[in-house]
């Protein structure tokens, strides 16, 4: 099937897949080739991408899906790759220097915190 990975800044992802693991903001959602149609809400976890043995797993906040024609469309409010921790956690300490010495809601206030969330969000769901 094909699949296409969209976030609020465009294209993240697309190709085909043999099998994808959805997070429904029930529990997961696995989803094969010839998979009827389907539209879905998105929770806050981890999607994974199987193609030919080869996975690729992706941290979703949020967002839907949509299945249709063996097309499958991930619409999510934000994307990380899991594999940008390490870079992220390099930036951790100057984030915290950024939020103590910035105004509370300023700009650079606003996306250091961003930040540091993705951060606690990528720790919590195991990515190292």
């Amino acid at each position: 099937m094909k699949y296409r990975l969209l976030s609020p800044a465009g294209l993240v992802s697309e190709g085909n897949a043999s099998e994808i693991v959805l997070p429904g903001i029930e529990g997961e959602v696995g989803v094969l080739p010839e998979h009827t149609h389907y539209v879905g809400l998105l929770g806050v976890g981890v999607l994974k991408i199987v193609d030919s043995g080869k996975e690729s797993s992706f941290l979703l906040s949020g967002g839907f899906a949509t299945i249709r024609d063996n097309v499958l469309e991930i619409l999510a409010d934000s994307v990380d790759e899991l594999g940008i921790l390490k870079s992220l956690k390099l930036e951790e300490a100057n984030l915290k220097e950024i939020i103590q010495n910035s105004v509370v809601d300023s700009p650079e206030w606003t996306a250091a915190s961003t930040k540091l969330k993705r951060i606690a969000l990528l720790e919590e769901h195991g990515n190292v």
